[in-house]
């Protein structure tokens, strides 16, 4: 009966019954449950990416993201350079295992974490507001400082498998903050950021009762830019002033690989201040493209003794199936290669083919440090299957001045997502 009632109150029938009377609403009324609210938003998989998530309203996005690099090393070295280095012996490592996740919160913000599985520590973790300060964009947390064009180029969007000798002068990830801006249509890029150096997990402890920052500026211009990115110079300058973590730094450098000793070190070297300068150029011409880059590091030591560090690197590429690789607009950097055809062993598509040369020198020896003067000569061979797979050949001849040398026959099998 109570029922009926309240059917007949929801939906009421014309001229089939009277209406109730004030006490049956009331009564059907407190029957009502509360109103539960506005129903939160259900995540839904994207449309358009496997690995996304996306809530129903669009405002906040969710993307797994992964990286993982197998390596194998072979190496032929000179019992002069075993002698002051250390034993050059084959190996095989997991260079990288990252798993993390990316996205959006709203449409001004966006987030990425992610941390290594192969030696369990944060790489990546960062929120980005956009639109803020000038137009420009503030990044907060752990993330790479602003120095230098391969510094700034992700390694998987490198020709080789790792980054240049000459690169070891420069910072990787730090804690702090960052804002960046674009102008002229996008052809130049200006970034500033304030850091405390930290280990790979994010963590400090002053031990000197220093304050152990560094303030790091890059501006990148495109004086060239024309034909969809296909044809583009690229210059920029980098600086760092740095106050060294418990007054000491160190540099050290190795033979195209991690899997080894060190090619050149310096060890701890005593330092009040570093600056860190930095100039960069990249060209672009389809499938061509080729980057120099100058590093130097000086130091303001006490007792008034000041070295300075220097190293250079020049690089050649070409992409033998006519693919370009592509140009980073905001954070001026070298970007992928997609090829035309993926690799299909049921069809025809090969994947992209690239041969790439490098040669990139670090000299750590001046006024009284003694690190090595190393040069590094390599060629890339490059197959990538498609975006995400790729399979690398690098050749390395590694020559640390005065002491020996070593050839190096290096493999990676490189997946990202």
């Amino acid at each position: 009966m109570l029922a009926s009632l309240l059917l007949a109150a929801a939906w009421p029938q014309q001229d089939v019954t009277p209406p109730p009377g004030p006490e049956v609403v009331a009564e059907a009324r407190e029957l009502q449950p509360e109103d539960p609210g506005p129903v939160q938003p259900a995540a839904l998989a994207s449309s358009d990416n496997p690995w996304e998530l996306r809530s129903a309203d669009g405002s906040i996005s969710l993307r797994l993201q992964g990286k993982i690099d197998m390596d194998w090393a072979f190496f032929d070295a000179e019992e002069g350079l075993e002698s002051a280095t250390g034993d050059w012996s084959n190996g095989a490592e997991l260079r990288r295992a990252r798993l993390g996740v990316a996205g959006e919160i709203g449409s001004w913000a966006n987030y990425r974490f992610n941390g290594d599985l192969a030696d369990g520590e944060v790489r990546d973790a960062y929120v980005d507001l956009r639109g803020v300060l000038a137009g420009g964009t503030l990044r907060i947390g752990h993330f790479r400082e602003p120095i230098g064009l391969s510094n700034q180029t992700p390694v998987h969007n490198h020709s080789f498998l790792e980054r240049p000798l000459a690169n070891a002068l420069f910072p990787s990830r730090n804690l702090g903050v960052a804002w960046r801006t674009s102008f002229d249509e996008d052809r130049g890029s200006y970034h500033l950021g304030l850091f405390r150096e930290t280990d790979r997990d994010g963590s400090s402890v002053d031990g000197t009762g220093g304050n152990e920052l560094a303030l790091t500026t890059r501006l990148t211009y495109l004086p060239i830019d024309r034909h969809g990115g296909e044809e583009i110079l690229h210059v920029g300058g980098s600086f760092s002033w740095r106050n060294p973590d418990d007054g000491m730094v160190a540099y050290d450098g190795g033979a195209g690989t991690t899997i080894g000793p060190d090619l050149i070190a310096t060890g701890a070297v005593s330092a009040e201040e570093v600056f860190l300068f930095g100039f960069e150029s990249a060209w672009i011409q389809g499938a061509n493209s080729f980057l120099f880059e100058y590093t130097y590091a000086g130091f303001d030591r006490p007792g008034g003794v000041n070295p300075g560090m220097k190293g250079w690197v020049a690089e050649a590429r070409r992409m033998i199936t006519g693919e370009v690789r592509r140009y980073k607009k905001g954070r001026a950097a070298l970007w992928t290669v997609t090829p035309a055809a993926d690799f299909d062993p049921q069809g025809d598509g090969m994947g992209a083919f690239e041969v790439a040369f490098r040669a990139s020198r670090l000299d750590l020896e001046d006024e009284g440090v003694s690190g090595g003067d190393g040069l590094n000569l390599a060629v890339a061979w490059n197959w990538y299957l498609n975006r995400y797979l790729r399979f690398q050949t690098n050749f390395v001849r590694a020559d640390r001045d005065d002491v020996g040398d070593v050839h190096a026959l290096l493999f990676r099998f490189h997946f990202r997502f």
